[in-house]
């Protein structure tokens, strides 16, 4: 969940180069209209789209317009009411984290085409972009109709370069226009603000925070009732490296045959994660949960013991810090905001990428 009041209070600062946009915007206009562009939306899940559901609600509990502009698809029709507006653009390839470079610049530049369209017909007053992929479009509204618009950065600098701009190109990622225009740059992590700075770009650093209603620890009597339980929560893909978790696993149970795996949530490879546990011979110490609903989370939390987190790259890893929220301990790969929420035996281990040993 995205630190609002703070967020809020960032989206307001008046900057010499914005003074005359932000006295209308703040001064003449009774409903404020807000887009927010963010490729992946519901029904994928993921702490993205999260982040950009629970900013809309925020946007339109304080009397904004809210239009969130994504590129995900669903048959089911969208329920657009209190002031909350979803806007579906159609892209050449339905998402697929496996698709080549290719494919993906493709999808960026429609969506970006349909985005600007969008935008030109809604005219909002401010747009926030969830990434740098959709700010070429927030650029060309700036650029046009003087609409102020920001950037959040919720994965590690180097995998957000922006669009049409290849990796042999990325040196030059810090000149591209739509990211050194913006009104606002927002960040996850100390880490990212400084990735930012070495590119010359200034940032915000807005870290998420959770909601300690849905998420809080178990009674500790009653946690020490189940067995042993290590917990993953994710998408099942190859950046999340399940895989690796279901290895340590593997080795732990070798001196603790007591000890399970809750694997929460799915993806496109589920099937060869099922298959590994079976080959490694702990199908039966491994549950794969399946999508459940965010507020069902907790319950899988509170059963578990340790939360573990394999991970080859993360921006700020919602599910840690809800686990962290549980009263977990985590060890996780030196990745995202990991190395600034735990503290060595304290709250956690850090490992490197693919140390199975030392994770185990």
């Amino acid at each position: 969940m995205l630190n609002f009041e703070i967020f809020w209070e960032n989206i307001v600062i008046i900057t010499p180069n914005h003074n005359s946009i932000f006295e209308s915007f703040y001064s003449k206009i009774p409903m404020k209209k807000i887009a927010i562009l963010s490729m992946p939306y519901f029904p994928r899940v993921g702490g993205l789209q999260m982040v950009t559901h629970e900013l809309a609600i925020h946007y339109s509990k304080n009397g904004f317009e809210s239009h969130v502009l994504t590129g995900d698809i669903t048959s089911e029709p969208d329920e657009n009411n209190k002031n909350i507006y979803i806007h579906r653009k159609r892209l050449l390839f339905q998402h697929n984290e496996e698709y080549p470079f290719a494919v993906k610049l493709l999808n960026h530049v429609v969506y970006n085409i349909r985005a600007f369209i969008t935008l030109s017909q809604l005219k909002p007053d401010y747009v926030h972009c969830q990434t740098p992929y959709p700010s070429l479009s927030a650029w060309l509204m700036f650029k046009l109709f003087k609409i102020p618009y920001s950037i959040g950065y919720h994965a590690e600098i180097k995998t957000q370069i922006g669009i049409m701009l290849t990796p042999s190109l990325s040196q030059y990622w810090k000149k591209l226009p739509y990211l050194t225009d913006a009104h606002n740059r927002f960040v996850l992590t100390e880490y990212m603000k400084q990735e930012l700075e070495d590119g010359a770009l200034s940032s915000t650093v807005i870290p998420n925070g959770v909601d300690t209603e849905l998420y809080f620890p178990a009674d500790v009597k009653e946690s020490f009732k189940t067995k042993p339980t290590i917990i993953c929560v994710g998408r099942l893909v190859k950046s999340k490296a399940i895989d690796d978790a279901i290895r340590i696993l593997s080795k732990v149970v070798a001196k603790y045959p007591n000890v399970n795996l809750l694997v929460v949530g799915d993806g496109p490879e589920r099937e060869k994660l099922e298959s590994l546990a079976k080959t490694l011979d702990v199908q039966d110490k491994v549950t794969f949960v399946g999508k459940i609903e965010p507020d069902a989370v907790c319950s899988y939390y509170q059963r578990s013991h340790v939360f573990l987190q394999m991970s080859v790259s993360e921006g700020f890893s919602q599910v840690a810090v809800e686990a962290m929220a549980c009263g977990l301990p985590i060890v996780s790969t030196s990745v995202g905001v990991a190395p600034e929420l735990i503290t060595l035996s304290q709250n956690g281990y850090l490992v490197e990428l693919h140390d199975l040993d030392s994770a185990a």
